[in-house]
Order: structure tokens, then sequence, then C-alpha cells
């Protein structure tokens, strides 16, 4: 009496190979999701954060801080990479981060940082960098400072707001009237979506 060796042919196992496959990439695109949308909620929680911290420092000053490094924009948060953030357009001002946290009373949080984007974290902008936001030109429209950052995902709306739109080509004028997209900037490639929040000017 013979016996029947048992085992997977080829087409078995490809088979099964083909369906590991097939869960793998589903397990990392979800992964990656869920990823995503953790790194979001981290930047949205620390935008409301300093958005609370600048309204609380502008009621005690009667004004907002000004940044006491060069460039006029800061990186709020104190673990960056190389000391910037936003391809190097933001630094890391150790004396303004103090001068903000003395009027919350604690720390403040440090945003998510995607691996994958220059735009990282969130950037202070002062009101006397020039941009402006409202009126019917650059000329008569009002200075104002700015909160901004990223949210990844081409169609995720900015979760703290207003955000400000740019109505012209011009860089530095904005409007107060948010875009329907609820985003500043449409995301670009590997960079995130740009919310950009006028702070309170009135």
């Amino acid at each position: 009496m013979t016996k029947v060796k048992s085992g997977f042919t080829i087409v078995e196992l490809v088979i099964v190979l083909l369906v590991i496959g097939i869960l793998s990439a589903v397990v990392y695109v979800a992964y990656n999701g869920a990823q995503e949308k953790a790194r979001n909620a981290q930047t949205a929680s620390a935008a409301k954060a300093y958005k609370e911290a600048f309204s609380l420092y502008r009621l005690q000053n009667n004004a907002y801080p000004e940044p006491t490094t060069p460039g006029n924009r800061v990186c709020l948060g104190n673990s960056y990479p190389s000391s910037q953030c936003w391809f190097g357009a933001g630094v890391v001002d150790t004396t303004f981060m103090s001068n903000l946290q003395a009027v919350t009373g604690g720390t403040l949080p440090m945003p998510a940082l995607p691996n994958s984007s220059n735009l990282k974290g969130i950037m202070y902008i002062s009101s006397s960098l020039g941009n402006r936001i409202d009126g019917s030109s650059y000329a008569n429209a009002t200075p104002v400072a700015f909160l901004v950052y990223g949210v990844e995902g081409s169609s995720t709306r900015c979760p703290v707001g207003p955000v400000a739109s740019r109505p012209t080509s011009n860089v530095n004028w904005f409007s107060s009237t948010p875009p329907t997209n609820n985003q500043t900037f449409a995301a670009s490639g590997s960079n995130p979506a740009q919310c950009w929040v006028p702070l309170p000017y009135k």
C-alpha cells in the first residue's frame, strides 16, 4: 500500500501569499490613517491651548508678545529638530515661550511633528511681519498676528479657527471670511493643509 504525501501545491502557496499581502496592505493603510488622526488631534489640542494663551496674554498686556529672536516667527513648543519649524521659517524662542507660559501658570503643549512634512508644528507670526487682513486693498487692511498650523489629509478641515482665506495672489493680504474648505492653503504633496488663524485684532 502506497502512502500519498500531502502538502501545499504551488497554486495554494501563491493564494496564501496573495491573501497575506492583501491583509498586510489593509492593516498598513488603517494604521497610517489612525496615526494621521492621532497627530491631527494632538496638533489641534495644542493649537487650541496656544490660542487661549495668546488671548490671556493680550488681556493682561493689551498686546501680543513680540519675538526676541530675528524673523518675527516663533515655533510654539520647545522640542523641535534643529530648533526650527515650517521649512526653517520659524525658530524656537525660549524667552518668548517663557513670557507666554508666565500668563498661563504652566507648561504649554507640543504639537505633533509628522516625519514626512516640512511644515512641522505650530508657528506664531507677529503682526510686525506685515501680514494684513480685510480692507479693500493691502494698504488699508489691518496688521494682524497669526497662529499657523497644519493638518494632514487633503480633505481634513482645520479643527481650530476660524481660519483666514487669501483673496488675492498677495501672500500678505488675507480675509477673515473662512474659505469653503476651511483650509487657508490646500495640501500639496507630502505637506499638510495650512491653517492660518488670525488672532483677534479688534
